[in-house]
């Protein structure tokens, strides 16, 4: 077998310096760039083609085999096994092997890096898919709870209207109607209790953990009599509806003409965009921050959380503030406050309603004898 030498050789020159490892080197680099290039060819070859990723994957140990093979049957790579001529001729056989070997290589590097990448590209989809399935599973969670939520609200609306719906159908028997019959079958006043009672019974009702609490509901509005001050015009806290003080001290907290400016989460409830929710989830940790005030120190004892909430009329010229007041810490959260921004935008509506109702009635002229 002869021994070919470099043309750069100048003594002993060793095998990898011969035209054997340069054509071995070019024929792993043709085999590199022709993966390179179809590099994504492969890639999605062996991410939807089973059989194809089987035998792809399978031909791997049997490559490490066939190398070794190559490499200790015919000593490619061993220059004391090659006989030195007179001048350097090159050997056929041993380049063509060195070729061969070389290919093998070259193909099972690229498989070993193949696999890896597929796993890597598989763990990778993996990943982004219980990320996306854990997203869906978010979204069916809050479906869910949305439609709970709207039943529930469905539920209360429908038993605001159940009890006049009673009373008008009870009306409609009669031969003559009165206004005076009217006016009490629509109850408009007795509505605004009954809208005011599901209110607080959608809060009260409330997971608690057992833990007892004192509920106490709120509407503010402007009184007409006094320019820029609130005064509160329906209350209740489940047995009474003097709840609330009304000592003329605290009557400052309730001015939107205060030189201090705003002193209570009502007027601040008040000056912001209509259907807004202020809540306080806990109050004694926002009362050291500075962003709430205690209007009298016995006041921490019942007072632990609360939300304000801003209904403005249709007619935009009037609107009312409702707030809850719980004396259990982090009643209210922020994390339900948009639940309770769509709960109280529904009823709020309805309370209007029943509330122009009421005044409409008050300036019915009376009918003598009534009509049919």
């Amino acid at each position: 077998m002869a021994w070919e030498f470099s043309v750069f050789a100048v003594a002993e020159p060793f095998h990898w310096k011969t035209k054997s490892a340069i054509c071995a080197v070019l024929t792993a680099t043709f085999v590199f760039v022709l993966a390179a290039t179809r590099w994504g060819w492969l890639k999605n070859a062996l991410r939807k083609n089973l059989r194809f990723r089987l035998v792809f994957f399978l031909v791997d140990p049997f490559f490490a085999l066939i190398l070794s093979a190559l490499a200790s049957y015919f000593d490619i790579f061993k220059p004391s096994t090659y006989s030195e001529t007179a001048t350097p001729l090159p050997d056929w056989h041993t380049i063509f092997w060195a070729c061969v070997w070389s290919f093998l290589a070259a193909v099972y590097v690229v498989v070993k890096f193949a696999a890896v990448a597929h796993k890597e590209d598989e763990q990778t989809r993996s990943t982004a898919l219980e990320t996306d399935l854990e997203k869906e599973r978010s979204a069916v969670v809050a479906l869910q709870k949305q439609r709970d939520l709207l039943n529930l609200i469905l539920n209360f609306i429908r038993r605001t209207i159940g009890f006049k719906e009673d009373r008008l159908l009870e009306l409609a028997k009669e031969q003559k109607i009165t206004h005076s019959c009217l006016v009490d079958a629509l109850s408009p006043q007795r509505q605004l209790h009954l809208i005011r009672d599901l209110i607080f019974e959608f809060f009260y009702k409330r997971e608690t953990s057992g833990q007892n609490h004192k509920l106490r509901l709120g509407l503010y509005q402007l009184d007409p009599k006094r320019a820029g001050q609130f005064d509160i015009v329906m209350a209740w806290d489940g047995a009474t509806d003097s709840c609330f003080s009304r000592k003329p001290q605290n009557q400052k907290y309730l001015n939107l003409l205060d030189p201090e400016g705003v002193q209570s989460k009502i007027v601040q409830a008040y000056q912001s965009p209509a259907d807004t929710i202020v809540l306080v989830q806990d109050c004694e940790a926002e009362e050291k921050q500075g962003t709430f005030r205690y209007w009298y120190p016995e006041q921490k004892q019942h007072l632990k959380s609360m939300l304000a909430y801003k209904h403005v009329f249709s007619n935009r010229a009037d609107a009312i503030v409702l707030m809850m007041t719980s004396s259990m810490n982090s009643f209210f959260r922020e994390e339900n406050a948009e639940e309770f921004r769509l709960f109280l935008k529904e009823m709020l509506t309805r309370l209007e309603m029943e509330w122009i109702l009421l005044e409409a009635s008050k300036r019915i002229d009376p009918i003598e004898g009534g009509a049919k």
